[in-house]
């Protein structure tokens, strides 16, 4: 029986700080990776991307919503941020 080969997802750090034995930029993996990219979508703003004005999510723009006060939606909201 044969394994199915496995995927590695891959992402840069924003940080910008070079690896001090490659001389690159560190590199995120797997996990960590995927929660950056979902997070950097889940940034967006509508219109906010060139060429795609449909492109973005209204999750922004709830984050600093002065109505929503609720310590349930402030509960909520950490845990989808942070996976």
């Amino acid at each position: 029986m044969a394994l199915k080969a496995s995927r590695s997802y891959k992402d840069l750090s924003f940080t910008f700080k070079t690896n001090p034995l490659r001389k690159d930029l560190n590199i995120l993996k797997d996990e960590n990776a995927i929660k950056r990219s979902l997070l950097n979508l889940f940034s967006y703003r509508k219109g906010e991307k060139f060429f795609n004005a449909s492109f973005g999510s209204g999750i922004p723009d709830l984050l600093f919503e002065s109505k929503i006060r609720s310590p349930v939606f402030q509960k909520n909201w950490a845990s989808l941020i942070f996976l």
